[in-house]
């Protein structure tokens, strides 16, 4: 995911933003397919269950999540001057790299924390990888949601929330004044293949999961993921949607065990 210095959102809504800090991409979870638990076996059961997230993975994910992701986020929001949000945007705009490496040994501290002498029995090893992946997805969701609905309802009466964060139809046509003005622009279509890479991700998730022999309406899922993007964000609506079709594979492996 490509990120930039971002000053251009205060260029765009006025001297308003002052007051109510914009940061284009804050309400975005970061769209990386995290990494599951290996296991050997055959059968769509035993696919299914190769793929569920091991409880170290989603617990340190969190952690890393917040300290690399959120701090920096709300730090964007609560600080007192505009040169104080541009430090903290330059630090947040580091996640892709900070985040990773914070995960690592975090990794490595929560797995020794999860070892047991006794060998655990699958469908107990099933129940907490799932109960942590709840924690994480569920964690996202919320902090996502609020850091979207802080962003939105905060916005100065004036400005076009949408417009501050998605590109017109023609706006590939319109002349770039000046370099922020082009940061902006770039930005704008950063945040729409950001959110749509994102989504055909996800799409392509749920295909794997239908082709397993899930039952469940293409329609009500893109109805879900077009309106929780609408009324809590896209980064909200991506958590969300992952946590379902963990779910979903979830209770395939039950059923067929």
């Amino acid at each position: 995911m490509l990120s930039f210095f971002l000053p251009p959102v205060e260029q765009k809504l006025g001297d308003a933003n002052h007051r109510h800090p914009l940061p284009i991409k804050e309400n975005l979870l970061p769209h990386w397919d995290v990494p599951h638990k290996d296991r050997p076996g055959g059968g769509t059961s035993a696919i299914c269950a190769a793929n569920q997230i091991a409880p170290e993975t989603s617990s340190s994910l969190v952690y890393a999540m917040l300290v690399g992701y959120y701090l920096p986020t709300f730090a964007n929001f609560v600080v007192p001057t505009v040169e104080s949000r541009r430090t903290y945007n330059a630090v947040w705009q580091l996640f892709p790299v900070v985040v990773p490496l914070l995960q690592a040994p975090l990794h490595r501290l929560v797995k020794t924390c999860f070892r047991s002498k006794n060998k655990t029995q699958q469908k107990e090893e099933r129940k907490k990888s799932m109960r942590y992946a709840r924690y994480a997805y569920g964690t996202f969701a919320l902090l996502s949601g609020l850091t979207y609905l802080h962003a939105r309802y905060s916005a100065p009466d004036h400005a076009s929330f949408a417009s501050a964060f998605l590109p017109g139809l023609r706006g590939h046509l319109e002349p770039v004044t000046s370099f922020s003005d082009g940061i902006a622009r770039f930005l704008q279509y950063d945040e729409v293949i950001s959110m749509a890479s994102g989504f055909i991700w996800l799409t392509l998730k749920f295909k794997e999961l239908k082709d397993a022999g899930v039952s469940f309406s293409w329609l009500k899922a893109v109805g879900g993921l077009v309106g929780t993007t609408v009324t809590l964000g896209p980064g909200a609506s991506f958590a969300l949607g992952w946590g379902w079709r963990e779910e979903m594979m979830h209770k395939l492996v039950g059923d067929r065990q």
